[in-house]
């Protein structure tokens, strides 16, 4: 079991192909992510790049869509989007897509347990 915690705000679960842009400093900061990654495919990472917190698993069932996430690179990315404001590397708008968003007023713990998510403020993600 892997846990983190994570900071107060406004957060998007998404893969991260859908919220990374496709364009040049965009492919830099995926390829990167996915380097990084799959150094240990296994394990709920937590990356900090240019000051960024991204947190990542991978699903156990690949590419899908899982509890409202759907992922086509089989990953799963959470990342608050104050951050994001101005990236020219992120998507900047979320309402559309296989996304799950939520605010938080006070940290929650996320934990990833065979590949599945449990937020501890109730969100539930079965990658499977």
């Amino acid at each position: 079991m892997d846990e983190h915690q994570l900071k107060k705000g406004h957060y998007v679960i998404s893969d991260p192909a859908y919220m990374i842009l496709k364009n040049q400093e965009g492919d830099q900061l995926f390829q990167h992510l996915i380097n990084l990654f799959y150094k240990d495919a296994n394990t709920f990472h937590h990356f900090i790049i240019d000051q960024l917190d991204i947190y990542m698993f991978r699903t156990l069932g690949g590419d899908g869509i899982f509890n409202g996430v759907g992922t086509d690179s089989g990953l799963i990315m959470i990342i608050e989007t104050n951050q994001l404001k101005g990236d020219l590397r992120f998507r900047q708008e979320y309402s559309r897509g296989k996304i799950i968003q939520f605010d938080s007023e006070r940290p929650v713990i996320a934990c990833v347990e065979q590949f599945d998510l449990t937020l501890s403020n109730g969100i539930f993600i079965h990658t499977e």
